[in-house]
């Protein structure tokens, strides 16, 4: 016989509560990221490159963004992997390329 047991709740520890383990996740950085390929870029691309457009559509780079190396496609194209929490993202998939030195570069969500 299983029986269940409801009991008052109270918003107040419960917003408090999960605004603690919202905040314990984002400390210890097990926030969600995205992965991002990008591609399309010239072969004189630098990782600095990749940055500092990321920084001019997001506004700042965070220290939890991840950029792997750069990787030949073909035809001195080169692609990247782009690992970024938060909002950014969305930001980068909204615009729908980033530019790249002198080079719109396609992005793509990666599952």
């Amino acid at each position: 016989m299983k029986r269940l047991l409801t009991i008052e709740k109270d918003q107040t520890v419960l917003n408090n509560l999960h605004n603690a383990l919202k905040d314990s996740t984002r400390r210890l950085g097990l926030e969600k990221s995205t992965t991002i390929h990008l591609r399309g870029m010239d072969a004189d691309t630098t990782l600095e490159d990749i940055k500092q457009s990321i920084i001019e559509i997001t506004g700042k780079w965070k220290d939890n963004n991840k950029i792997s190396e750069l990787r030949p496609l073909s035809n001195d194209i080169l692609a990247a992997i782009l690992t970024l929490k938060s909002n950014d993202p969305d930001k980068i998939l909204k615009e729908g390329s980033l530019r790249v030195g002198l080079v719109k570069c396609i992005g793509l969500r990666r599952d």
